[in-house]
């Protein structure tokens, strides 16, 4: 991967024949920039309460831990024979750093050309009486992502993550966000990905637009996605004004405020450490932050210390969550909620120590349209797939945890009987099946039984005998490498949804773990008007696709580009490739020569337990590892396709179909 910059880079990229793929670099900044001002200096005299302290459960905080944390950041003030002649705040001047490196200028000392790195350092593993970060102790590996004015791209993150990698980090401070409707790269997502499989815990800040959803890379579900809280007027922690939310939120922190001094003390209530002038390098003293990246660090220098007690780190997530205090927030589109509470460290330890543990469960999530009782108007909803890593049930009673943005916004939630791995989701908002509307579902969220914890799947696909004979007939005619998959739906009585409506559902059915499961769906007159369709004739042996229910259609779905504005800065999203696909009817007869049903492509319709299936149909496929659940997959059509990176989109973009997802989704609410 290389970045190029200038006014003509994209043609000379496309022009060199050499070059795969193309893509504009989207923008990440540090989330911490709130009220106009990045930090607010400490008058000189003055002794800030560390309130914050108070609230993490640490019971004494000049307690040494070992680990070693990656900061992606702005760089870090420390000392080092290839500094320059600036000033380094005292905190960070015994820390011990590892494996330091700028992204950005391609050298060997990762100083801080902010201020923003060093006062998240210091936050994390300051040294000294009174200046100790969380996880005093630790080393630190600094690792500049961000510029001089606090903004970087997706080259400089992937970059750095692989840096991360390299260092042997215990963990990755991710105090960064993208902008909202921001849509992630495959290099991230591989990236991401790539950290995950090394055993790293990955902690990085929700965002402070006070929007429903965390932004990349929090959003990710490989991401323990912290949001912050500030001090309330009964001296406990509450929401900040400022912070994103929603069901794939993790846990809570103190990120404080700039615009309030809540304790009295004479000072607004923000998270105090020291750090370089931001006009005057050659200067420091103590600086005031508030927002989600002063509550990442926070976590990560929890999860250091939970590291050092022994929590391996495929739990620690579980463990934060369990241990979380009384200060429960909950998100609610809907009747019912979700609910996320704030670190507290020692409770933490003891929720493991009392056996939190946190389950990699997988699920997949068919999205339709579901009529009312006059058949004119519509609401989304999806059939939902559920199992553990085995591909049994998950133990206990478990609810899943739908995610519903476009044109109506709402949570929806189900729970499989008991017998089957499979649930249907209804619920939301009725909208006219004339009008043009549609919608990104995505399976955000999962609880179990009575555990205090709040899982985030990732993805399986389903592999049955229609959907190998439908991945047999396309890879015949070269149809699945280029293409994404849609299924369009007619108004039909299905045994497992009830009744369906017209309509079109586009899958997400792409390699990695990075991403949630997620699909769209929408109303014909909203396909219709971003579509390009012609029908694709495909025949199978003589079964004649293209005149039974199954037939097929090709098209070009067309995607435009959209700037978004946010509280911190007026970021671009950075797409618009249109993206070629493959139609499948939804709906089919028994008496037809094809007769299959588009339920059959996502999960089996009776109790079978998974881990029971021994044949290839109705075989779970992890999409990570291509690890094959109950069934012998080689040779076939289905794997072939899987481990080529899934289905993959047309033009210049050599992405997996999430692209077409997410592309959707800044598009829905026409």
């Amino acid at each position: 991967m290389a970045l190029l910059r200038g006014p003509d880079a994209l043609a000379r990229a496309h022009a060199d024949p050499q070059v795969r793929t193309v893509r504009e670099a989207g923008q990440t900044h540090g989330t911490l920039d709130l009220l106009g001002v990045p930090l607010l200096s400490v008058p000189p005299g003055a002794t800030p309460h560390r309130w914050y302290m108070d609230h993490l459960g640490l019971a004494d905080p000049a307690d040494a831990v070992g680990g070693t944390v990656a900061l992606l950041d702005s760089g870090v003030a420390y000392p080092s024979l290839l500094a320059p002649l600036r000033a380094i705040p005292d905190p960070l001047v015994g820390v011990s750093i590892h494996h330091p490196v700028d992204v950005v200028d391609g050298d060997a000392y990762a100083g801080d050309e902010h201020q923003h790195g060093s006062h998240l350092a210091a936050t994390m593993v300051g040294r000294g009486a009174g200046d100790e970060g969380v996880a005093t102790g630790a080393r630190l590996t600094p690792i500049r992502i961000l510029d001089a004015n606090n903004a970087g791209d997706e080259w400089t993150l992937v970059e750095g993550l692989y840096e991360a990698i390299d260092a042997d980090a215990d963990v990755v401070n991710l105090s960064v966000s993208f902008a909202t409707g921001y849509a992630p790269s495959d290099a991230l997502l591989d990236a991401l990905d790539a950290v995950s499989d090394a055993g790293i815990v990955m902690v990085a800040a929700a965002g402070n637009d006070g929007a429903a959803d965390p932004t990349w890379p929090a959003a990710s579900p490989l991401v323990i996605a912290v949001a912050a809280t500030a001090l309330d007027a009964s001296g406990g922690l509450t929401l900040a004004p400022y912070a994103n939310r929603g069901p794939t939120l993790d846990v809570l922190a103190p990120g404080g405020r700039l615009d309030a001094d809540v304790d009295g003390d004479g000072l607004v209530d923000g998270i105090v450490a020291e750090t370089i002038d931001l006009k005057n390098p050659y200067a420091e003293g103590l600086w005031m932050g508030a927002g989600s990246s002063q509550a990442a660090a926070l976590v990560s220098g929890a999860v250091l210390r939970l590291l050092d007690a022994g929590v391996p780190a495929r739990h620690v997530r579980a463990a934060l969550q369990a241990g979380s205090t009384g200060n429960r927030v909950r998100f609610s589109i809907g009747p019912r909620a979700l609910s996320v509470g704030d670190v507290d460290i020692a409770r933490a330890l003891s929720a493991y120590q009392a056996g939190a543990r946190d389950f990699a469960l997988r699920g997949a999530i068919l999205p339709f349209l579901q009529p009312d009782a006059s058949g004119t108007r519509v609401r989304p909803a999806a059939l939902v797939s559920l199992t553990d890593r085995a591909g049994r049930r998950p133990m206990g009673h478990a609810e899943a945890w739908i995610r519903v943005h476009g044109t109506t916004s709402t949570l929806l939630h189900c729970a499989p009987d008991g017998r089957r791995s499979v649930c249907v989701a209804t619920g939301g908002t009725w909208v006219d099946i004339d009008d043009e509307a549609g919608w990104e579902m995505s399976f955000d969220a999962v609880t179990v039984g009575g555990m205090a914890v709040t899982f985030r799947p990732t993805r399986t696909q389903w592999v049955t005998e229609a959907w190998e004979m439908m991945m047999t007939a396309l890879a015949d005619q070269g149809q699945t490498t280029d293409r994404g998959l849609a299924i369009a739906w007619t108004a039909d009585v299905d045994p497992l949804l009830g009744d369906v409506a017209p309509g079109y559902t586009l899958l997400d059915l792409s390699a990695g773990h990075a991403l949630a499961p997620s699909g769209v769906v929408m109303t014909p007159p909203a396909f219709d008007h971003h579509t390009d369709a012609a029908p694709l004739l495909i025949d199978n042996d003589g079964t004649g696709f293209s005149t039974s229910p199954m037939g097929y259609t090709s098209g070009e779905l067309r995607t435009t580009r959209r700037s978004y504005d946010t509280v911190d800065s007026g970021q671009r999203y950075n797409g618009g490739q249109d993206t070629t696909y493959v139609t499948m009817k939804g709906t089919a007869y028994g008496s037809e020569p094809v007769g299959w049903r588009a339920t059959d492509l996502v999960a089996p319709r009776d109790g079978t337990d998974i881990a029971d299936l021994l044949d290839v149909p109705n075989s779970a496929v992890d999409l990570v590892d291509l690890h094959v659940r109950g069934g012998d997959l080689v040779g076939t059509a289905s794997l072939q396709q899987l481990g080529d990176g899934g289905w993959r989109p047309g033009g210049d973009r050599d992405g997996a179909v999430d692209w077409l997802v997410s592309e959707l989704s800044v598009l829905l609410g026409w």
